[in-house]
């Protein structure tokens, strides 16, 4: 940074060098984190979707608070503050700290943390000047070409140039490889896995409560869940569908009926014939009986009784043996007598499920049947259970369109206590569409800030490599994907475009603005400017990490193993593997631009002398045109034929004649 007539930087001039050159990657990395948490709308669970919404809407409001709230306030305090205690030490002050340039934010209170972090800066500047680049390029910075190379010179740049090819295809190879593998683990086999314990974790596993939970209590039969049983039901005239506010967890929404006929010889049989294959099923349990086995023998009854004489007496009663036909019955007598069986039967705590409208109509049936399936929150045991209700239920009722299509029995369906079940199929579903969204926005917005599509296939392949080796790692901890978890991996994407954002910024700010020097030059500078930034950046991030693998709680524990794994393998993949892809990579693909390209082809001349490479190809064309009145010819265009590493292959120079007639 430089100030005005050489002189040294105010403190305005470095703020804005700062946001100029920092506030794109900055937005990237920010926007890229909050789309990450903003992606989690797509989650079926109202307190995650609102938790995504909160947690985008605070880092976008952070990052605005960062660009314009920050820098006023550093300014005030170094013009209200420094500027005070200035005026007081001026007599201990040197003439060439008195002025605006030398003077910012106090530097006589911050001495000692000033030198403590310009000793730090020199170290890592001369880790990322030469071991760095040494070992991700094959680069060793103090080797210089001369005009005239002795033999041992000549040798030693030929080897340099050999190293310079090696080592970053062994990198591209070695990491592109193992990324590909940790791919495959995180994403496919054998992936993310759901809850296999029957138990709800929430402390780490030697707590007191876990220990009792996972050890000792199922040899307790008063404190295991071994004794209750899942209850199934069967509901019909009720829709099974939630209109609930998806952005309010406290809403339960309204209940939707639809009309149903359980009195016609259809649904009589086809009702009866589902509870009887019930009592049959090998996961009923017989302690309660159905409303329709009840209701046949309440009909099939005997319609007199013996009394204590020995004489038969004779019960004027319609619903019974004596008045009715064979099963099917009568619609009317069999509506008749479902409203008498259930004034007798069905009243109170042991109602059979029958709701009636006030018409004395069946408004709504619900068939209950306690099971010997013991309650479980293991995941696979809960989907046998379930699909096995699926399947039975798909065989007595739904597959009987023919039969049942004017009755509305055909729209009834199952339930059970399967709240936690759902929630693992939904954050089973939820996490991976909230990765693909999040990967998805983090392309597009790396592609719009860079302009460059090799750059951003580059950066998404690291990303998406530190992606596979941290969910990997994780996997071999034996994480399962529950609530925890899916909160955890719904930020994996937003910290782990960091670093490559910033490395493929600074990567194409010196294209841009090199001009004709070699990309292994370009590519060294971009470790030594941003290499102790991103060092510092994922190291406070794993002090954080670390201080919460201090606590006791589960969701700390694992989101503190998650930052320090996510922000080794983004410091590892961004420096090592992003580098390497770079060097390996030509130049040209690099500066591509499908924009440009496109409108060459369509025969825009401008789009041949803007700069960039327009298409593939050896060789990069670069046209330099000066204007008329300028010292030499009146007009001239000169054509750079560069290589693969940025030399200068050949020229060709258009001659021209000046006013005076010389020609150049």
């Amino acid at each position: 940074v430089k100030g005005e007539g050489g002189q040294p930087p105010s403190l305005p001039d470095r703020l804005a060098y700062s946001l100029r050159h920092a506030g794109m990657s900055t937005f990237v990395t920010s926007f890229t984190t909050s789309a990450a948490f903003g992606a989690n709308i797509m989650s079926r669970i109202v307190s995650i979707k609102c938790f995504g919404v909160f947690a985008a809407l605070v880092i976008m409001s952070d990052y605005l608070l960062m660009i314009t709230f920050l820098p006023a306030i550093v300014l005030n305090y170094d013009e209200a503050v420094c500027a005070g205690e200035l005026s007081r030490n001026s007599q201990l002050t040197s003439g060439e700290d008195s002025g605006a340039g030398g003077r910012g934010l106090c530097q006589s209170q911050f001495a000692a943390v000033r030198r403590y972090l310009d000793n730090a800066k020199s170290v890592f500047d001369k880790v990322f000047d030469t071991v760095i680049p040494s070992m991700v390029l094959g680069e060793f910075p103090h080797i210089t070409e001369s005009v005239h190379p002795a033999p041992e010179e000549k040798k030693q740049s030929m080897a340099q140039a050999a190293r310079s090819k090696i080592v970053p295809s062994l990198w591209f190879i070695l990491l592109g490889g193992l990324g590909l593998y940790a791919t495959d683990v995180a994403f496919r086999s054998p992936g993310l896995t759901l809850p296999l314990s029957a138990s709800y974790q929430l402390f780490y596993d030697e707590h007191p409560f876990e220990v009792w939970d996972m050890k000792y209590s199922p040899k307790f039969t008063t404190a295991s869940v071994a004794g209750v049983n899942y209850k199934v039901e069967w509901w019909f005239g009720v829709s099974g569908v939630d209109d609930s506010n998806p952005w309010d967890p406290e809403d339960p929404g309204t209940i939707q009926t639809y009309p149903i006929d359980v009195v016609s010889e259809e649904s009589q049989t086809a009702l009866l014939e589902m509870t009887l294959a019930i009592q049959e099923a090998p996961w009923f349990d017989l302690k309660r009986e159905l409303f329709m086995d009840d209701m046949v023998r309440f009909m099939a009854r005997d319609c007199g009784y013996t009394n204590s004489t020995g004489h038969y007496i004779l019960v004027h009663d319609s619903c019974c043996q004596h008045q009715q036909s064979e099963f099917p019955f009568l619609q009317q007598y069999f509506h008749s007598c479902l409203n008498d069986w259930a004034n007798n039967n069905g009243k109170g705590q042991y109602s059979q499920g029958l709701y009636f409208n006030k018409d004395g109509s069946v408004g709504a049936v619900k068939m209950r049947v306690n099971t010997n399936v013991d309650f479980t929150s293991s995941n696979p045991k809960t989907e046998e259970f379930w699909n096995k209700i699926l399947a039975f239920t798909d065989k007595y009722l739904w597959s009987k369109k023919a039969s049942l299509a004017s009755t509305g029995l055909l729209k009834g369906w199952p339930t059970a206590q399967l709240t936690l079940y759902d929630v693992q199929e939904s954050l089973a579903t939820g996490v991976k569409q909230t990765l693909i969204l999040s990967l998805f926005i983090a392309t597009l917005v790396l592609y719009i800030t860079t302009l460059s599509v090799f750059v951003t296939l580059l950066s998404m392949s690291a990303i998406t490599c530190i992606l596979g080796w941290t969910i990997t790692v994780c996997i071999w901890e034996g994480w399962h994907l529950s609530i925890l978890e899916s909160i955890v991996f719904s930020v994996a994407v937003g910290l782990s475009v960091d670093f490559c954002v910033h490395y493929s910024w600074a990567t194409l700010l010196c294209l841009r603005s090199s001009g004709l020097q070699p990309k292994r030059t370009l590519l060294m500078t971009s470790l030594s400017e941003m290499g102790g930034s991103v060092t510092m950046g994922s190291g406070t991030t794993v002090v954080a990490g670390c201080v919460m693998l201090m606590c006791k709680t589960l969701f700390f524990l694992r989101f503190g193993f998650f930052l320090i794994t996510c922000m080794a393998f983004s410091w590892f993949y961004s420096t090592f593997f992003l580098h390497a892809c770079f060097a390996v990579i030509p130049d040209h693909w690099l500066r591509f631009r499908p924009e440009l390209w496109l409108a060459q082809a369509a025969g825009w001349k401008g789009a041949e002398r803007s700069g960039q490479v327009l298409a593939g190809g050896e060789a990069m064309a670069m046209y330099v045109e000066r204007p008329a009145g300028a010292r030499g010819p009146s007009t001239e265009m000169t054509r750079l034929r560069l290589g693969s590493q940025g030399s200068i292959g050949s020229s060709e120079v258009d001659v021209s004649v000046d006013e005076r007639g010389s020609e150049e």
